[in-house]
């Protein structure tokens, strides 16, 4: 099956990635390879299995599996396409025969034979046959969403029935809100900015899913939500606490929050007001609800 032409690479944040521009210059290039232009035809299978992007942290980058996926896919494309059109056989143009001096004497008996040209060209050769279907080319991957939510809703990314799960821990955590917006704005953010990966969307809610593929985290606003106003300190669910791998990045989050809707929490006692052990961020969105981002 043809690779997509018109490829969706996840984004992350926050943890290692391929470099924007790089990809997607170079992609372009394997797309005029694959669609036969003059940009792509010195780019071969082999220079596209050795393509080497520059690697980005701190700043948002391309998922590095996904561009493997898709560059490891067109480089199959490219070698079928290349094995089937196989090497010219038509045969090269015969150099000119040079002009042939007429005789300036005449020899007595011999009779002038006059000169009949080259030989004719042989006829071409039929035709190569189709190529056989690649039984081991992998089939083209699902796209998936790119970038973070902007604009009219998309489809769901991916049926509830396809998500695995896991043989133990845990699988997924839902939070009804009042309003998505809101909670998309804020939420979506935070997400994104620990390197989520949008996982699902619907009229009434969206999912964020772990790096790894691990658990995922469910904002709804549900047709049955009742109007109980949310209070945190009641039984019921207080925060949601996230995980990054350095302190530099609480502190970034910190910093970029109140412009999605986040303020700090117990700024007296920042960054420890978990204990002296403890570094972390405690943010309260506009709805009420509280997220921990904690630290090593």
């Amino acid at each position: 099956m043809a690779v997509s032409r018109d490829p969706a690479f996840r984004t992350v944040r926050m943890r290692e990635a391929y470099d924007l521009d790089g990809v997607d210059d170079f992609v372009d290039r394997v797309i005029d390879a694959l669609e036969g232009r003059p940009n792509g035809r010195t780019l071969t299978p082999e220079k596209i299995e050795a393509q080497e992007f520059k690697v980005v942290r701190m700043r948002e980058g391309y998922s590095m599996d996904d561009v493997d996926d898709w560059l490891d896919d067109a480089a199959v494309e490219l070698r079928a396409m290349r094995n089937a059109a196989g090497p010219s056989r038509r045969a090269p143009a015969a150099a000119p025969e040079p002009a042939r001096r007429e005789p300036t004497y005449e020899q007595v008996g011999v009779p002038t034979v006059a000169y009949a040209g080259p030989p004719a060209p042989p006829a071409p050769l039929p035709p190569a046959p189709a190529p056989a279907p690649d039984v081991y080319a992998r089939p083209e991957p699902e796209p998936v969403y790119r970038q973070p939510i902007r604009g009219p809703i998309e489809p769901e990314l991916r049926p509830v029935a396809q998500i695995p799960t896991p043989t133990t821990g845990l699988h997924h955590l839902e939070v009804w809100v009042r309003d998505l917006d809101v909670a998309t704005r804020s939420f979506g953010w935070l997400f994104e900015r620990l390197g989520w990966t949008l996982f699902q969307v619907w009229e009434q809610g969206r999912s964020w899913q772990a790096p790894g593929e691990g658990p995922y985290v469910v904002i709804e606003r549900s047709p049955d939500l009742s109007w109980t106003p949310y209070d945190r300190t009641a039984p019921g669910l207080n925060h949601l606490a996230l995980a990054v791998p350095e302190r530099w990045m609480v502190d970034r989050i910190v910093s970029e929050a109140p412009t999605y809707g986040w303020r700090l929490m117990f700024t007296e006692r920042h960054p420890y007001a978990g204990g002296t052990q403890h570094y972390a961020a405690y943010l309260e969105n506009d709805e009420g609800f509280e997220a921990e981002v904690v630290a090593p």
